[in-house]
């Protein structure tokens, strides 16, 4: 799997997002983290985690290729990061073979909420 940066689409606070990511080789026993916080060697906000048979359900392992995806829930982009830009970053997470595999920036904007009523 090659290392790529790309910029996740633009997203509202507390808007939940699946996150897809391409694999183009074998990747059965891999774990990997998917990582977003506020910069380039920061602790992450939110961290999703899974081992190589995608049990957590947050980042899927694609086995021998394919589509693997992690999830943003509105709880992570809303309450935990909320608006503004945030570093994402997915990783190879096995000892001894860790590795970034793709990465990128995540915009949050604004969340919309309903338009209040008058009160006459």
């Amino acid at each position: 799997m090659a290392s790529n940066h790309f910029d996740l689409p633009r997203l509202a606070a507390g808007e939940a997002a699946t996150v897809p990511f391409d694999v183009d080789e074998d990747v059965t026993g891999w774990t990997f983290a998917a990582r977003v916080g506020p910069g380039r060697g920061l602790p992450p906000w939110v961290q999703k985690t899974t081992g190589g048979s995608g049990a957590a359900g947050v980042v899927t392992d694609p086995g021998t290729g394919g589509t693997g995806y992690f999830i943003l829930t509105a709880a992570d982009t809303g309450r935990t990061l909320g608006p503004g830009v945030w570093a994402w970053s997915l990783w190879r997470t096995d000892t001894g073979l860790e590795a970034r595999l793709a990465w990128g920036d995540l915009v949050l904007g604004k969340s919309v909420g309903p338009r209040p009523t008058g009160t006459g």
